[in-house]
């Protein structure tokens, strides 16, 4: 029996029928590379399911489940599931006919909304055949879809369930005849939970107390950094059309570039990082949408960027491990240098607030205010409405979720089938209806977006206006190298490769 940590436990507490908490993997693979059985037969989903089966050992996580302690008294308990069943965990499903891009989008985001089992271990496995007709990719290709619960893993820890569960060559690694018997834990008594809950709140006012201290000090700094202009000052969201009351509905797309081109913009711009540009670019797209339909702010919409803040030491722990920062998308600015410039300037005031603020005073924040005042205050928040008292005396909540999760930098197999493909999807918070999951995969750079479907009820349109941005950005980039080249007896260009389109 372990018990969560307090950030993995206010995923679980955050969680509300139709706002599932779980994040979403997809992976489309390439059975061509693989080696085929004895008689010449294909990669079968008997084998698919043989690799999660083999990866349960290898990764604990996937074989606990949740313990919730009575009356909420603590945060719950993960234990090895009793009862584990992995043909629950992966399922087989196709996409009718044609099976191209659309309909593909679509069955992602059904699988996506649907809440995760909680009495079981909270993730669940897709493998969509029948994607015969998605321009790009190889016919015969298979997706795989993997639902975790934010509560159990953040996207580096997603990484490292997906490096156990791939090779490096085409040749797939032999199926493991386990001896050793899965560790089972049968449900632990309420009289130990009681008393363990009652140990751990007796340190909480005296947590709290110092969490304060640690609070008001980290703001009075932060205070005196922003006046002596060393940062800006707290940058605040604008409402909008993502701002507001959530629907249990979901829309999902996805964008796809070269990466080499990508990187090749990257290094036109003196000190800019590629998830500065891809921000950047989202938020060309994101003026160009809300222009569309008249309803742009004036101030620019403000993205949650999550920041990974594990130690050397504790790089193959699951769970989370991460804190946030805020930054604009610079949508109010329409040059698309200027823009970059602007989203440049606001990650780095991001990132040096946090660094005041301390990286542990989230979990730290959480922990001392214990399960019952947390679910309060989520319940206060998530639940106040567009006409709530908390709208008139908190400031709006970001305007959407903006995380990068690189892939892998190397070919990798799943069976001996080649990895082609891949995305990631999000929760959808109840505040703000549009999550962004950026991956460098295959050579590509995708863009993988969630959103309430009521606020986007057009990803299709949003698709081609990220597009758009792209090319306007790597236009003015071009130019402005070209200028400076000129200047300084040379030139700069980027080559120009054809995107795919999804539409």
């Amino acid at each position: 029996m372990q018990p969560l940590t307090s950030l993995d436990a206010s995923f679980v507490l955050a969680e509300t029928p139709g706002r599932p908490m779980h994040i979403s993997s997809i992976s489309i693979y390439d059975p061509s590379t693989a080696e085929t059985g004895p008689e010449g037969s294909p990669l079968r989903f008997k084998q698919i399911m043989e690799r999660f089966r083999d990866a349960i050992y290898d990764v604990p996580m996937l074989r606990r489940r949740l313990v919730e302690v009575p009356a909420n008294l603590d945060f719950p308990y993960w234990i090895e599931d009793p009862d584990f069943d992995i043909e629950f965990h992966v399922r087989h499903i196709a996409l009718p006919r044609p099976g191209d891009w659309r309909q593909f989008f679509i069955q992602l985001a059904r699988l996506h909304s649907r809440q995760l089992d909680m009495s079981r271990p909270l993730w669940e496995v897709y493998v969509i055949e029948g994607l015969n007709h998605l321009e790009g990719i190889p016919t015969g290709s298979f997706a795989v879809v993997q639902k975790v619960h934010h509560s159990a893993m953040d996207g580096v820890s997603v990484k490292n369930m997906f490096l156990a569960l791939h090779d490096t060559q085409p040749i797939p690694r032999k199926h493991l005849q386990r001896k050793e018997p899965l560790l089972r834990e049968s449900r632990p008594g309420m009289v130990s939970m009681m008393i363990k809950a009652s140990q751990r709140a007796a340190r909480r006012p005296l947590r709290f107390g110092r969490v304060l201290v640690q609070a008001t000090d980290s703001l009075r700094r932060a205070a005196q950094e922003e006046k002596r202009g060393e940062i800006g000052p707290v940058i605040e969201a604008p409402h909008c059309r993502f701002s507001g009351s959530t629907s249990a509905y979901r829309a999902v797309t996805a964008a796809e570039f070269d990466l080499e081109e990508f990187l090749q913009l990257k290094r036109l711009r003196s000190h800019i990082t590629l998830n500065d540009l891809a921000l950047s670019v989202f938020g060309g797209a994101l003026r160009q949408y809300l222009l569309d339909k008249h309803e742009l702010p004036e101030q620019p919409l403000v993205a949650q960027v999550p920041v990974d803040i594990r130690d050397c030491a504790s790089q193959l722990q699951g769970g989370n491990q991460i804190n946030t920062l805020n930054a604009s998308c610079g949508s109010d600015i329409e040059d698309p240098i200027a823009r970059l410039d602007a989203v440049r300037a606001s990650m780095q005031d991001g990132k040096k607030r946090l660094e005041i603020m301390g990286a542990s005073l989230l979990h730290d924040g959480i922990e001392a205010l214990g399960p019952q005042a947390t679910a309060m205050l989520y319940n206060l928040i998530y639940n106040s409405g567009s006409a709530g008292l908390l709208d008139k005396v908190m400031p709006e909540s970001p305007n959407l979720v903006f995380s990068n999760m690189p892939g892998p930098a190397d070919a990798a197999y799943f069976g001996g089938a080649q990895l082609v493909w891949g995305t990631g999807l999000g929760p959808i918070m109840p505040t703000n209806g549009l999550f962004v999951a950026v991956s460098s995969i295959c050579g590509k750079l995708i863009y993988g977006i969630t959103a309430c479907r009521e606020m986007m009820p057009d990803p299709d349109v949003f698709q081609q206006c990220l597009y758009e941005s792209y090319e306007k950005t790597k236009r003015a980039l071009s130019a402005a190298a070209i200028v400076e080249g000129s200047g300084a007896g040379g030139r700069r260009k980027v080559s120009s490769k054809r995107k795919l389109n999804r539409d």
